[in-house]
């Protein structure tokens, strides 16, 4: 018996241990990794475009078919700063009602936390996709270095994204994303961004903030593979997955 209220105990201790450390991470992450709500003249600021590029490559699009983008760790406002449709993803819905009329049938927000749900998350962006006949997007943005910096423990995380990003991405599309800072160093280190430049049909380029530009072109492959230099094996920290092209960290 004695036994048994020890082992119970423990479990108790072990479950309040847990419940004290997930609050403070989701208070941690609720300070550094909000909602941005800004217009495409802020990302174009962060990733060091004139701020012609956004509405210039838009344009191009639109005369093509009809554009479409996604944002990630955000509000639809950039979206709507650009006139298109598509969908963002945010922790929540911070939209004003106005902002929701404007949206209705053009724009759509969910809400996840892309850290913990990533697959939820990803999974319901496909659904909306098909729901709404959004059959891929042509600009895909991701700023949430500050965030990711503070709480993510996994490297495996930006990669993660960044495939999914590259899965949804439209023929001539645009991708701008933001790379922690040590999964940066990684990648520019050991010449991935050259190596993806090499690759027929991919074109990144590397941009202020830790930030990356990725074009997809005709003939692009579906994923994006690693160089998989002798250099790079022998980083201890990293284990590399073959099947889906992304380094994932030892268990």
């Amino acid at each position: 018996m004695d036994e048994k209220k020890s082992i119970l105990a423990v479990r108790e201790e072990k479950r309040q241990t847990i419940d004290a450390f997930s609050k403070d991470e989701r208070e941690r992450k609720k300070e550094a990794w909000g909602v941005y709500g800004t217009g495409y003249e802020h990302y174009s600021d962060t990733f060091g475009l004139v701020h012609e590029t956004l509405p210039d490559f838009i344009e191009s699009v639109h005369r093509r078919h009809a554009p479409y983008g996604l944002d990630l760790l955000s509000g639809t406002q950039t979206l709507a700063s650009l006139d298109i449709g598509g969908i963002a993803v945010g922790l929540a819905d911070a939209r004003s009602q106005e902002q929701k009329e404007s949206d209705e049938n053009i724009r759509w927000q969910l809400t996840y936390d892309l850290l913990h749900e990533r697959k939820l998350a990803w999974r319901a962006i496909r659904r909306t996709m098909v729901f709404h006949d959004i059959p891929a997007f042509d600009l895909i943005t991701q700023r949430g270095i500050t965030g990711f910096d503070l709480v993510s423990p996994d490297p495996a995380l930006h990669f993660y994204h960044l495939q999914q990003m590259w899965s949804v991405l439209a023929e001539g599309g645009m991708i701008l994303t933001q790379i922690s800072s040590q999964d940066s160093a990684v990648l520019e280190d050991h010449r991935v961004y050259d190596y993806w430049s090499s690759l027929k049909g991919v074109k990144a380029v590397a941009t202020p903030w830790k930030g990356l530009q990725l074009f997809k072109l005709e003939g692009a492959p579906k994923t994006l593979p690693l160089n998989f230099t002798p250099s790079l094996r022998e980083l201890k920290e990293w284990k590399l997955d073959y099947k889906v092209g992304y380094l994932k960290t030892k268990p």
